[in-house]
């Protein structure tokens, strides 16, 4: 099964789709002549060609500026995930029938602060992305304001949630340190804490298991005098950033 993940700008599809690779989904890699952002890894990100590459590439589909080359459909023999722009989504569709077309939908003020916060993007550029004209065409529409997007992405298709995924690796059960560093480095990554860590021993290598504090669902305004930023939860952190950044951008 292949899952095109696609959306506005700042939707957050390139981490929704980092995090199903977490959950064994295999990604296909596009081709782009695009110069390469900080932080872009060729091969990893994207593979990064010049224009005159580009155009001789055997392409299954295009937008100009990024494309999927015919060989990463082989990789379809397992179940597998991509991020694309609107434009690429119903072309890919159409290559590939029984794929699911996933539309990450955001507010546009959190997608105002990915855009110029997570990519850098500038502020008078992330105000036309913000305002680009679309039209819906999807299987499944999953909210993606926070950061369990991944997992409702797997609800949406039917899938059963696995759990935490072990840290894979060989742990020494005496190196506390280096356990905890280990655990808290995944929790910042989940804007979250671990709950509980253990480490088992799994044939001839221990294994680290993590279990995380679970995500606030519920949500409200920010309203009037709030005493302590550490205790503002998840949505409330993102409003304050959000504007902030509208606060700078304008």
């Amino acid at each position: 099964m292949l899952v095109i993940l696609t959306g506005l700008p700042g939707c957050g599809r390139t981490a929704a789709g980092k995090e199903l690779e977490k959950w064994g989904f295999k990604r296909l890699i596009s081709h782009t002549c695009r110069e390469r952002r900080n932080g872009e890894k060729d091969g990893i990100d994207y593979y990064f060609v010049t224009e005159e590459e580009f155009g001789e590439l055997e392409l299954v589909e295009s937008n100009g500026v990024y494309g999927l080359h015919k060989s990463e459909l082989e990789k379809l023999a397992s179940d597998c995930v991509i991020s694309v722009s609107l434009d690429r989504a119903q072309t890919l569709k159409k290559v590939v029938p029984n794929s699911v077309v996933v539309w990450l939908d955001a507010p546009v003020g959190v997608r105002r602060y990915r855009l110029i916060h997570d990519l850098g993007v500038d502020p008078d550029q992330a105000k036309k992305l913000l305002n680009v004209p679309f039209v819906l065409e999807a299987d499944e529409v999953i909210d993606s304001t926070n950061i369990k997007t991944a997992e409702k992405v797997l609800e949406a298709l039917g899938c059963s949630n696995p759990g935490e995924v072990p840290v894979e690796g060989d742990y020494d059960p005496q190196d506390k340190e280096m356990i905890l560093k280990t655990a808290w480095e995944l929790a910042w990554k989940k804007k979250t804490r671990p709950l509980e860590v253990v480490v088992e021993k799994d044939g001839n290598e221990y294994v680290l298991q993590v279990k995380f504090v679970p995500q606030i669902r519920r949500t409200r305004r920010i309203t009037g005098y709030l005493a302590s930023p550490e205790l503002f939860n998840h949505a409330k952190k993102a409003e304050l950033r959000d504007r902030r950044a509208y606060q700078l951008a304008n």
